[in-house]
């Protein structure tokens, strides 16, 4: 059944999700049937432990409590075997020798029940009949009911007894005659004309059975009058909310209505258990504001009844207005072998935990980490709000000076605007020495230059991003700095670049790809021309339109988009982010057909009139 309802979920169409739908609810009750049928079999047992050891009240409390086992698997024997007829009905699938086995089963433990029944109970007599001329019966017009209760033909008079007429009890008085009259207002009952039940229930100390007799009627359809309300205004996760339900239908209140309740469209009450109104036709639940809940004013919706009973599904709401809750987010970092080379000396243990203000633990959430500025990994929190994992720095990171130390601030970052809570950020230092072997003699890559000059660049727009300490703008200059440091040979190339880019924008992360864009293009220019890589953004522009002699117009504008991406403080568009990529794209391209062609590579210096001095300029 399981592999069905996924090729069902997987097909386009409403007729393979209802079949879906069936199969889920008929493995349901499957499920409910065993259960059931186990119940059965632990109280019966339970019965004979106590007839042997004379436990007469105890026997007669466990054969009442059988009866209403049995009354139950009987109820879902019966829904059962219509769903696999209505799937046998819907697909190739034959279950009739399912429901043979279902159908036998239940027959032979009801009996069992029954003969428990004969045992320890005197039999009863019920009969009923209705007193209107008219069998239209609804809630708003009940049907009035009389009939006689006798035992071994002796009346059972002067008593309070309880009839059970589908899911609902009524009370009634008997006169000396065991003679009675009620009325019956249908809730739960399916519409139609039909042949209901009535059953007399004994309390359990009674010494006789129950019986039933039934009555032809039309049931019809009411819609009720529905109100909720809920006892707080604003709430944030993990507050409780109290929701109350009232049902009536002309202002008479309607008992055991069932009630479904959810809070931003997530379900809240259970599918297991019946919840439903109480005698004066109110319902109480308290919910728990979940994460998922955007800051904002969200229903809490209730439905109540069903479409195809007597009382009709009818919707109400109540509003509550979603605060932000504070977070906490702590981060700690271990090296794991600080006396390692290469790229195992990179590795850092980062762990910490995700929380509300005042502690209470949040699960489930992504938490993205970045070592300088530059996102390296996400990670989830576990159900304790906890995560760990190893990552490795960046080498364009690490010192370049021979002997020289740097701490390196590993941050983590929450930040989702599909929950309540706020975004924040923690960050823990590191501290790194310089390898000895790596710094001697070899100067800056292009590329660590490259990526130097990104990292920059995320540097100050996380920053920014997210309020922290003031940073003063350093100059691009400043990370150009003579030396390298480890493992050089770890820098992306701009094929690279580029393809960062694109996992960033599949990412949603806009600001982020279109500064692996930019980063992407100014690689391929420093290669293609042979330009100085440590010049501000501006600044190289000015340079590679003086060596190419064309005014660059695709540099220009994926130049100023960068600078919006790095320094605005609020993300760009993914339109934005998508075109930023696509002039990446033919400057390349642009430049390997230069190559092609066999231009000369052409290189400029800082003293070259052709330079002009960069303005303070910005994309508007």
């Amino acid at each position: 059944m399981g592999r069905y309802v996924e090729l069902s979920e997987e097909t386009p169409g409403e007729s393979d999700d209802q079949t879906a739908e069936q199969l889920k609810k008929a493995a349901t009750d499957q499920r409910q049937l065993a259960n059931q049928l186990e119940d059965l079999s632990r109280t019966r047992e339970r019965y004979r432990e106590a007839r042997q050891e004379g436990n007469e009240s105890g026997a007669r409390e466990l054969a009442r409590q059988l009866q209403r086992t049995a009354d139950d698997l009987e109820q879902t024997r019966g829904e059962l075997v219509s769903e696999y007829d209505q799937i046998s009905n819907r697909t190739s699938v034959d279950l009739s020798d399912d429901a043979d086995l279902v159908n036998e089963t239940v027959a032979q433990r009801t009996a069992e029940v029954e003969q428990i029944q004969n045992a320890e109970f005197e039999p009863t007599s019920l009969t009923v009949e209705t007193t209107s001329s008219s069998t239209n019966v609804s809630f708003t017009n009940p049907v009035q009911l009389r009939g006689q209760l006798t035992a071994s033909g002796e009346p059972l008079g002067d008593r309070s007894i309880q009839l059970e007429i589908g899911a609902q009890r009524i009370e009634a008085e008997t006169d000396d005659d065991g003679r009675f009259t009620t009325e019956y207002r249908p809730i739960t009952l399916p519409l139609g004309t039909q042949q209901v039940d009535v059953v007399y229930v004994p309390q359990n100390e009674s010494d006789y059975q129950r019986s039933n007799d039934t009555v032809g009627v039309t049931i019809s359809q009411v819609t009720p009058d529905v109100t909720a309300s809920s006892n707080v205004s604003t709430a944030r996760f993990n507050d409780t909310v109290q929701v109350s339900v009232e049902v009536s239908a002309d202002d008479v209140a309607v008992p055991a209505a069932p009630v479904s309740m959810f809070v931003g469209g997530e379900r809240v009450t259970t599918n297991t258990t019946t919840e439903e109104t109480d005698e004066t036709g109110q319902y109480t639940k308290t919910v728990r504001v979940p994460l998922e809940l955007a800051v904002d004013e969200q229903p809490i919706r209730v439905a109540v009844g069903n479409s195809t009973s007597a009382i009709g599904r009818t919707q109400a709401q109540t509003n509550i207005t979603l605060l932000p809750t504070n977070a906490s987010l702590v981060v700690e970092t271990i090296r794991v072998n600080a006396s390692a080379t290469g790229p195992e000396r990179r590795a850092v243990i980062t762990r910490g935990r995700l929380a509300t203000a005042n502690g209470v633990s949040v699960g489930g959430q992504s938490v993205e980490i970045a070592v300088g500025g530059i996102p390296v990994t996400t990670v989830q929190t576990d159900e304790n709000g906890r995560f760990n994992t190893t990552i490795q720095v960046p080498s364009i990171l690490l010192p370049s000076t021979a002997g020289g130390e740097e701490a390196i601030e590993v941050t983590a970052i929450y930040d989702n605007e599909d929950t309540n809570l706020e975004d924040t950020t923690a960050t823990s230092s590191i501290l790194f020495q310089a390898e000895l072997l790596n710094v001697v003699g070899r100067n800056l890559s292009w590329s660590r230059t490259i990526a130097a000059f990104l990292v920059l660049g995320s540097a100050v727009a996380l920053r920014r991003r997210y309020d922290r300490a003031k940073v003063e703008e350093v100059p691009d200059t400043a990370m150009a700095s003579q030396g390298s440091g480890p493992n050089a040979g770890d820098d992306p190339d701009d094929a690279a670049l580029l393809k960062l880019a694109d996992r960033w924008l599949e990412a949603g992360r806009t600001s982020v790809a279109v500064q692996f864009a930019y980063a992407a293009a100014r690689a391929r220019f420093v290669e293609a021309y042979d330009v100085s890589a440590t010049k501000t953004h501006w600044e190289f522009y000015q340079v590679c339109r003086a060596v190419s002699g064309e005014d660059l117009n695709d540099l220009e504008r994926l130049t100023a988009l960068y600078e919006r991406a790095a320094f605005a403080g609020e993300p760009v568009e993914r339109a934005t982010a998508g075109e930023a990529y696509l002039l990446a794209e033919q400057i390349r391209d642009a430049l390997d057909a230069e190559t092609a062609a066999g231009t000369e590579t052409r290189a400029v210096t800082d003293s070259d009139p052709r330079i002009s001095r960069p303005e303070s300029r910005e994309d508007n």
